[in-house]
């Protein structure tokens, strides 16, 4: 679809046949108009502002250089109808490379104003928020831990995760599977690791040292690892 450059930007003509080229304020906002349709959205968490870009369904956070190179990119690949023969696309692409006319100031803020939904905000926490992540990640794994019926204990004396939770489940004979949740005190830094230990009886664990004991994969993720204990829950 053809537009007209002047949309985004003023182009003077002086009487020497010179031009001179400018930006007034309906040329910024519709920079930030074509910005928005671009997916490009600002909103607030927690009093805090919030540039993304919306690509399908998913919400993808961004810095403002994403959206001076999204501008500049449309700018190459549109076909403008009134663009003077004095002037080239990259001519109008070097002006903005030099002015950056892309402000964060109130029209800025007004025009890319949005509001997430709830799934969206949680994608958005999951990519930005390392305290949350971590918490809905570590939820996630003990609700899993609860309907695979492991049980759990305290690290005492078995040295697996001293004074940490852990969590065991019987796989044959003397042998278990041990998630132990390192730093649960410390969300951002917590998570799970994965040990297959022998004891010689469940009441032990925690309590002694085990027999032998060897890890399967430490900072254990559901998503990827899963495959490792299938067969055992």
């Amino acid at each position: 679809m053809k537009r007209s450059i002047t949309d985004f930007i003023e182009i003077k003509r002086f009487k020497n046949g010179k031009i001179a080229l400018n930006q007034n304020l309906r040329n910024e906002g519709n920079i930030y108009r074509q910005l928005k349709e671009l997916g490009f959205c600002r909103t607030k968490i927690n009093d805090k502002s919030l540039l993304y870009r919306r690509v399908g369904n998913e919400i993808v956070p961004v810095k403002k250089y994403h959206l001076n190179d999204a501008f500049k990119d449309y700018l190459k690949e549109t076909d403008f109808e009134d663009l003077p023969v004095e002037l080239t696309t990259n001519d109008i692409i070097n002006w903005f490379y030099e002015k950056d006319p892309i402000k964060k100031n109130g029209l800025f803020y007004q025009i890319l104003k949005d509001q997430l939904n709830a799934e969206e905000l949680h994608q958005v926490k999951m990519k930005t928020d390392i305290s949350y992540k971590q918490t809905f990640l570590n939820n996630e794994m003990l609700e899993k831990l609860k309907m695979w019926n492991f049980k759990r204990t305290i690290d005492e004396k078995s040295t697996i995760c001293s004074g940490r939770p852990l969590y065991y489940k019987n796989i044959g004979n003397e042998e278990f599977l041990i998630f132990s949740h390192y730093n649960h005190e410390n969300v951002s830094i917590s998570g799970f690791d994965l040990w297959r230990a022998t004891f010689s009886s469940e009441k032990s664990i925690g309590k002694k040292k085990p027999k032998k004991l060897y890890d399967i994969s430490l900072s254990f993720n559901l998503d990827k690892d899963f495959k490792l204990i299938k067969e055992y829950v």
